[in-house]
């Protein structure tokens, strides 16, 4: 068996319905000096059969026993059986463009750099016009790394033994992909970009249980415009320049700062994977300020109010989540604070779901102008996740300051300002 110079890994968990996507898009570009390596994170699902189905000899599935929980162990069990020179990522629900892995050889073939990247666009959940591009920016020394997504990078394989492995989740503060630029950027590893698009991210993390509705619409509908559409690159291209003119575009920079495995296990929770949450630590009654960066793109940063503490606009979109730690056998009275509102029917068209089921809600205004909400949160809809319940904050439409008073500057897509939110048995 001839070795290959391209070895690409696909890391996966039982979302088999992508796989019929993002495999496609391996099979159909240009350089075709590679393998495909489909490594399940311990799937009980049908991965294995969707995999073997496309019949091509350079596609190998393999399974962990176990689970390892995040895409680091999938990762290190396929850089363990690559072959090639360099070594490719795809996540499971990304797709790549034709020309992606040719323009990553070339790049790296010419100038002799350690890891490449492509410039790839990050869509926001469908209807929200939500946008954000990575790899445009050339890392300098003494400035902190942009993020880069795994499904953008190709890099010498031989590049793990110098800089070490994927880490696991549990050990680190940054999340692994990240950590993994980073620790290569520290070695003193050569970065070079190709300049060219090639990579369409349907990050998971912005969706809201995108791992219990497991939708391939998206995957669907840009594997079929990438085939039929022959300036389908420029269309893109335009849509994000749209999103930069409406104030629906996000900046894709270094990710915070965290406990050990606290920023990949909220974004599961948020995902929706499976993972029940123990008895011990769901709460009868709790107090949530917004003083923490939430998963997705739900809401803006933290800001504080002199005399009300922390706050957070929800936005770009009308949907925003939190997901918190609450007991789900008895109901729970719920009261939350809406600090700031730049227009009143945003305010008044404010709806509360608990995991989808609507929650009737009352309201009272304070002297100082916040507004203050009640309602009862139904142990039968608290039920309904094994992981932290989730509370979406739904509202008919976000506004930018700059469209109401255009000498603020701030194009900001924003919805209203909650502050705190109470819950109590």
């Amino acid at each position: 068996m001839s070795t290959p110079r391209v070895s690409v890994i696909i890391p996966t968990y039982n979302w088999s319905g992508v796989l019929r996507f993002s495999i496609p898009s391996v099979l159909r570009q240009t350089f075709r000096d590679f393998e495909l390596l489909v490594i399940g994170d311990a799937c009980t699902d049908d991965s294995a059969e969707v995999t073997a189905s496309f019949g091509d000899p350079r596609v190998r599935w393999h399974n962990l026993p176990r689970t390892a929980g995040s895409q680091a162990g999938p990762n290190n069990a396929g850089l363990e059986m690559a072959r090639g020179e360099y070594v490719a990522y795809l996540g499971h629900d990304d797709l790549w463009y034709p020309t992606h892995l040719g323009s990553l050889v070339e790049a790296l073939d010419r100038t002799g750099a350690d890891l490449a990247y492509a410039v790839a666009i990050l869509y926001g959940p469908p209807g929200t016009g939500i946008r954000g591009v990575s790899g445009l920016v050339v890392p300098q020394p003494g400035e902190r790394l942009h993020h880069i997504p795994p499904s953008s990078l190709l890099h010498r394989r031989d590049l793990i033994a110098r800089i070490g492995p994927w880490k696991d989740h549990r050990t680190i503060r940054l999340p692994h992909d990240y950590e993994l630029l980073v620790r290569a950027w520290e070695h003193g590893q050569s970065f070079v970009p190709t300049g060219r698009l090639s990579v369409f991210k349907f990050t998971a993390a912005w969706r809201p249980d995108a791992y219990r509705t497991r939708s391939t619409d998206e995957q669907a509908e840009w594997a079929r415009r990438m085939e039929t559409e022959p300036d389908f690159l420029e269309r893109e291209l335009l849509d994000v320049v749209t999103a930069y003119a409406t104030g629906k575009a996000v900046e894709i920079g270094a990710p915070p700062d965290a406990p050990p495995g606290e920023l990949v296990e909220r974004s599961k929770s948020y995902k929706g994977v499976d993972t029940e949450l123990p008895a011990k630590e769901r709460r009868a009654s709790l107090r949530f300020e917004f003083d923490q960066v939430l998963p997705g793109f739900e809401w803006h940063g933290i800001e504080r109010d002199p005399r009300h503490g922390t706050f957070q606009w929800s936005g770009p979109g009308t949907r925003s989540s939190v997901h918190l730690p609450l007991v789900n056998d008895r109901d729970l009275e719920i009261t939350f604070r809406v600090l700031h509102w730049l227009e009143r029917d945003v305010l008044d068209g404010l709806r509360l779901e608990v995991n989808g089921e609507p929650v009737a809600l009352t309201r009272h205004i304070e002297t100082f102008g916040g507004m203050v909400f009640e309602g009862r949160l139904p142990a039968a809809a608290l039920a309904r996740s094994l992981g932290p319940p989730r509370l979406t904050f739904l509202i008919h439409r976000t506004v930018a300051p700059a469209d109401l008073d255009p000498s603020s500057g701030d194009r900001r897509r924003l919805g209203l300002a909650f502050n705190w939110i109470e819950v109590r048995a």
